[in-house]
């Protein structure tokens, strides 16, 4: 990445850009925003690049809170582009490689992009928010950063970032610099411990930010090493509680900013930091509640903000007359773990379908049974190393259950049955593949929901009792499972209340089906 950084001569315009650098497994995109926001309303002129985008290419690049305007997009990338054209192999210096191809890929273009566009727009701030990881991500070229963030850490990537959570913290880390004031929330002792010794070790003052419920209270001075408080009556827009652990990091995240360049005084910025406000995606009569949650924790919490997001968006005269899942996630997640949480809402209907933005697996998509059969093989490893009794139960599922479960025999004739490239065969297509993952996706829902062997974790999760359960729906599009959703119950009064969630891919392309623009 620094090679086209020189070709492009952005190496003094990088020690100039004023950023707030952003990484960690859940909420940086939230944080991200928010920050933005915040600084915005405080006077900035605003940059922030994030990824993926929803609906526009152009959502990765906002000026001023807004995605940039096509014609402004366009100039500066064929500044990009033309520029790395431009830079002859016999006019670059000694330290370039002549092996670089011309071009980089995919993300470090749009980072590139980025880091140029915002340098040439004169930002007052660029909120940058980490795409992979930390350490080797394309971002983490910019040398002095006003204030480096890390949200909280998760399993997720891990055939990249690490199996553990030592790993994991570790890449994150990566983005910490000297003398660079960094905050981060709540962690896990095993990621925190990484955290404070990579901190440490760079000699970045790193510190925890409060809960954004003692922030409200105005608890807490002012300092590097302890959050502020104060800001009675402070407004965090985004529901949900796992976003008011975002709202303190963006808090601390934009009050050092503003006071490491000057802008405020310490005691004077929760006065000119308003809250952030979310908005409702609604179609007709129907209510779409959108979480990208795709790791298990993120999925627990996203489960648990539906059912307050629609008990408060339902007034007693006009309760919603069904409560609708549409679900869809990669082929690489844990896809029992996900469901498991989604269990404790009692749906009137659940909908397995495709996703229209991402790309399929190479890989033809598993049985139902063989994913069984790796969660519980994941669960026992899991036991192996921490004793966990749930664990321990799962673990002993397969061997100790005569219920109606599937075996290791189906779920092995079911991995040699699925076990080729779709690319093998000259009849693959993107379509099929989606359509055979939602098949896959909809036979698990329902061997989630009544393999006897998975009695214990339904029980962890809070399910609700079997009768209370639906069967699943696997439809062809994202569109038509809205369609399905939006029949739901037609004899009933009401709107109905319907939960997108399972990646972020899903998210976007249930927007564009409902007609939301950027």
């Amino acid at each position: 990445m620094l090679v086209y950084i020189r070709r492009m001569g952005l190496v003094d315009d990088l020690l100039r850009l004023p950023v707030v650098h952003i990484a960690g497994t859940k909420g940086k995109g939230s944080t991200a925003c928010m920050v933005e926001a915040m600084l915005r309303s405080a006077g900035l002129r605003t940059g922030m690049f994030t990824s993926p985008h929803l609906v526009s290419f152009r959502e990765r690049f906002r000026l001023n809170g807004r995605p940039m305007a096509e014609h402004a997009f366009l100039g500066h990338f064929w500044h990009v582009w033309d520029g790395l054209h431009a830079a002859a192999p016999a006019e670059r210096d000694e330290e370039d490689d002549a092996d670089v191809p011309p071009v980089p890929g995919f993300f470090h273009l749009l980072t590139l992009l980025a880091l140029a566009a915002f340098s040439r727009e004169k930002v007052d701030v660029l909120v940058l928010e980490v795409g992979l990881g930390g350490r080797l991500d394309a971002t983490n070229v910019v040398p002095r950063p006003v204030a480096c963030g890390i949200t909280r850490l998760d399993y997720d990537h891990v055939e990249v970032l690490g199996g553990t959570m030592a790993a994991i913290a570790a890449e994150k880390a990566g983005i910490l610099k000297r003398a660079c004031p960094a905050w981060t929330v709540q962690q896990t002792s095993e990621g925190a411990v990484v955290l404070a010794r990579q901190a440490g070790a760079v000699g970045a003052p790193l510190a925890v930010v409060s809960p954004a419920d003692q922030l409200a209270r105005g608890r807490g001075p002012s300092s590097p090493s302890a959050h502020a408080g104060g800001g009675a009556g402070l407004a965090i827009g985004p529901a949900g509680r796992f976003q008011r652990e975002n709202a303190s990091l963006a808090i601390a995240l934009a009050e050092t900013f503003l006071v490491r360049t000057g802008r405020a005084r310490a005691e004077d910025t929760l006065a000119i930091l308003p809250g952030v406000s979310a908005c409702d995606a609604s179609s007709g009569d129907v209510v779409a509640f959108m979480d990208g949650a795709h790791t298990v924790a993120s999925m627990r919490e996203a489960a648990e903000w539906f059912v307050e997001a629609s008990a408060a968006a339902a007034p007693s005269t006009r309760p919603p007359r069904a409560r609708v899942l549409v679900f869809s996630c990669g082929q690489e997640k844990d896809a029992v773990q996900l469901m498991l949480p989604l269990l404790a809402v009692p749906w009137e209907a659940v909908v397995l379908c495709p996703m229209d933005s991402v790309r399929p697996s190479r890989h033809a998509a598993p049985s139902a049974a063989l994913l069984v059969d790796r969660f519980f093989e994941r669960e026992a490893e899991a036991a192996r190393a921490s004793g966990d009794a749930l664990a321990t139960a799962a673990a002993a599922g397969p061997a100790g259950c005569s219920g109606a479960g599937p075996s290791r025999a189906t779920s092995e004739a079911g991995a040699h049955a699925t076990s080729g490239s779709w690319a093998d065969s000259p009849h693959a297509s993107k379509a099929a593949a989606g359509e055979a993952w939602a098949t896959t996706l909809a036979e698990l829902w329902t061997a989630v929901g009544s393999d006897p062997r998975l009695e214990a974790a339904r029980r962890a999760a809070g399910a609700v009792a079997e009768g209370e359960r639906c069967a699943p729906v696997r439809d062809a599009s994202v569109s038509a499972a809205l369609g399905v959703a939006a029949s739901a119950r037609p004899d009933n009064d009401g709107p109905v209340h319907v939960m997108v969630s399972g990646s972020l891919y899903l998210v976007g392309d249930s927007l564009k089906a409902m007609g939301w623009r950027a």
